[in-house]
């Protein structure tokens, strides 16, 4: 009967053992997941920042462009009322 006891126990033990490497493969999975995510959460993140710069650019670029623009006309529509007085 001990003999039958210390072999449940070792038993016992033996699932304990492996029931925490299950537990420390599931944490390192785990781990791994969410260090992934934050990569790809960065990744998008600079993706983001980087196409909302390059419109920020080209907005300013059309606006300056635009101001250009109408003092030009401004300027042309100047010389054409001082031709026509």
């Amino acid at each position: 009967m001990a003999d039958s006891t210390a072999q449940r126990e070792a038993m016992i033990e033996n699932k304990r053992k492996q029931l925490k490497l299950i537990e420390q493969k599931n944490l390192e999975l785990f781990e791994r997941v969410v260090a992934g995510r934050k990569e790809q959460e960065r990744a998008i993140v600079a993706l983001i920042e980087d196409k909302t710069s390059s419109i920020r650019t080209d907005l300013a670029k059309q606006s300056n462009i635009r101001e250009e623009d109408s003092e030009q006309l401004k300027t042309c529509l100047e010389v054409i009322a001082m031709l026509h007085s």
